[in-house]
């Protein structure tokens, strides 16, 4: 992930080129994870549907039901929660 955000949002030298240490817009920061979180939120909403098709029985669907949302519930506030 590292390489990729330093790929597409490239920060400026700290201490000369020759040190290897880069400094970061913390708003680019947040846009990053904002964006994974979002995907990662996404992801867990569509796996959700997918399990639900595939297992029958209601109780274990309620089951899986609940555990899929209290997932959601803290991936979003993860990110959301922090920002008030």
């Amino acid at each position: 992930m590292i390489v990729l955000f330093h790929r597409f949002i490239s920060g400026r030298p700290l201490g000369g080129r020759d040190s290897g240490l880069l400094d970061y817009s913390s708003s680019y920061l947040v846009l990053f994870m904002q964006v994974l979180t979002a995907v990662f939120s996404s992801l867990f909403l569509m796996i959700s549907v997918v399990v639900l098709y595939l297992v029958y029985p209601a109780g274990a669907r309620l089951g899986i039901i609940g555990a899929f949302t209290v997932i959601f519930s803290l991936s979003y506030d993860l990110l959301w929660g922090q920002q008030k």
